[in-house]
């Protein structure tokens, strides 16, 4: 049975200790190998974080495409596809920044869930750019009542998911502030 000298708290460290053992196992000839399996805690996190992340790189891959995709029929504008997603970087980078300055270290899962910002960001933006780019001409005229909308709804939709704050799981309260400070900013 192999032990760890330390606690493993953290997805990499449980990943790195089961690579070690795989290391070793390896250098055990291999029939012995086939009849050894790594069960226990740092197993089950390793195998599953590698896992969502290759889900969760898979699937912001491709809704960023499908979204690009159907920004580029329906508008046929680049320049709005290009600040539409300048916007949602620093949404999630803002997101992210602020949930790592509160917690020392984020779960994989709360980034994933995060995810739900590139949606709500993304209906901000389409209804920006609708209204003023495509729709009125009068930007500058029509801009602070719908901007004070905008925050409204912004802030409402944090405060709905601030409630999460309160849950005792830490990925719940990481995602609040992921996606509370993503959506204000």
């Amino acid at each position: 049975q192999a032990r760890s000298r330390q606690p493993l708290r953290t997805f990499a460290e449980c990943q790195d200790f089961v690579g070690g053992v795989r290391r070793v196992l390896d250098a055990v000839t291999p029939p012995v190998r086939a009849a050894i399996a790594i069960t226990g805690q740092p197993a089950f996190v390793a195998e599953n974080t590698s896992a969502m992340k290759s889900d969760i790189s898979v699937m912001v891959i491709l809704a960023t495409v499908l979204t690009a995709l159907v920004l580029l029929l329906f508008y046929r504008s680049q320049s709005a596809l290009l600040w539409m997603t300048i916007v949602l970087v620093l949404a999630l980078l803002a997101g992210a920044i602020a949930a790592r300055v509160l917690f020392d270290e984020l779960n994989v899962i709360s980034i994933a869930f995060a995810s739900i910002l590139i949606g709500l960001g993304s209906d901000y933006c389409i209804f920006v750019y609708h209204f003023y780019g495509v729709a009125h001409a009068d930007f500058a005229g029509e801009w602070r009542r719908t901007a004070r909308s905008i925050w409204l709804s912004a802030t409402a939709t944090a405060l709905a998911f601030g409630m999460l704050y309160f849950s005792s799981l830490p990925g719940l309260q990481q995602l609040v502030i992921l996606i509370g400070v993503g959506l204000l900013a």
